[in-house]
């Protein structure tokens, strides 16, 4: 290999790096220190739906005629073709994979890396340190980003299963009324308490 030809790729390795770098400090300024996201989403073998989360377990979750509110201590389960009120204890510590968990804390504590750039679209691997830092059994998140770092694809790697999301109509630290993560049952509704 001639030295033309070596430093020439050379150059090219190393500005690949520094944009890698520069997208992902990017990324991580727009997406780590988030109080509030809100977006629409399909797939996962779930009906299309929509989220608006608040950092500390609040959350409104519209999905078709089902919808699930947490306020950071209760949640409320509805479904309106029964008109069935499920109350719980929101668990913090719960296992389940939800997209806030992605949006709020694996984004937090995973390592990332640009898996590939091209054509104005980026995606960005979130991969946890070892197991034992998985957060609900989510060993890799990789997340699709327009040129303006905009996510609208999640595929999200849970135990070996793939599920993947196509997120929409995303808002990032919007100010978010608290009457959003309450839920009121409506007259005539049957309520189940099982806390």
């Amino acid at each position: 290999m001639n030295l033309f030809r070596y430093l020439t790729l050379t150059a090219i390795s190393v500005t690949t790096l520094f944009a890698s770098d520069d997208v992902l400090q990017k990324f991580h300024g727009t997406y780590r220190g988030l109080r509030t996201i809100s977006f629409s989403f399909s797939g996962g073998g779930a009906p299309a739906g929509r989220m608006v989360a608040k950092r500390g377990g609040l959350y409104r979750v519209v999905l078709g005629d089902r919808t699930v509110v947490s306020n950071g201590t209760t949640v409320w389960n509805a479904t309106a073709s029964t008109k069935t009120v499920i109350v719980s204890d929101y668990r913090p510590t719960s296992t389940d994979v939800s997209i806030e968990r992605v949006f709020f804390d694996v984004m937090s504590v995973y390592r990332s890396s640009v898996v590939s750039s091209k054509n104005g679209t980026t995606v960005i691997r979130l991969e946890a340190p070892d197991t034992q830092a998985q957060i609900a059994g989510i060993s890799r998140v990789d997340l699709t980003c327009n040129s303006n770092l905009v996510v609208s694809h999640v595929s999200i790697t849970s135990q070996g299963a793939v599920s993947n999301f196509a997120i929409s109509k995303i808002l990032t630290n919007a100010k978010v009324t608290e009457s959003t993560f309450t839920y009121n049952v409506s007259k005539g509704w049957q309520v189940v308490d099982i806390r």
